[in-house]
């Protein structure tokens, strides 16, 4: 018997397991439809799943009830419930509070990723961004959430400090 030919790291479903980070169900909380799209094929060629919202006011639903998921991409320019405002709605729970979040926006400046990190995520991607900045900011609010008690011991992935890349 011989073994399946090895795929590239980074590519498929091994990704995760081969970057040593466990598969992740993401939240993507976009209401852009392309880049809604470009994110979840990224996750999904990440080895995770993937759950979509084209707004807050979805994303505040879908977790109000029995939904479970690892960590939260958030847009921050949406229509009605802006992706501040929903991550401090989200932080104020204390049932979804240990959630981390990621946000996920085209601004860039300084103060927009201070206010971010300000409002309890824990981490700050600008976009556009490659398939590999968005996997290596995944990892990092990951192991800046084990790190800070939310996440069990046992959920791998490498630390990365808020407002780090």
């Amino acid at each position: 018997m011989t073994a399946p030919p090895a795929r590239p790291l980074g590519h498929g479903p091994t990704a995760c397991y081969a970057s040593g980070m466990d598969p992740l169900h993401v939240l993507v909380v976009e209401d852009e439809p392309t880049n809604q799209e470009v994110a979840a094929l990224i996750l999904r060629s990440g080895g995770h799943r993937v759950t979509t919202c084209s707004s807050g006011q979805e994303a505040l639903a879908l977790l109000a009830g029995d939904a479970a998921v690892d960590v939260i991409l958030m847009d921050l320019l949406m229509p009605e419930l802006d992706g501040l405002t929903v991550t401090r709605a989200l932080k104020a729970d204390p049932r979804l509070a240990a959630i981390p979040v990621l946000i996920v926006s085209a601004r860039a400046s300084a103060s927009d990723r201070a206010l971010g990190l300000a409002a309890g995520a824990e981490g700050y991607l600008t976009k556009p961004f490659r398939r590999s900045e968005l996997l290596a900011a995944l990892a990092g609010v990951m192991g800046h959430s084990r790190e800070a008690g939310a996440l069990p011991a046992d959920r791998p992935g490498k630390a990365q400090q808020p407002g780090g890349k």
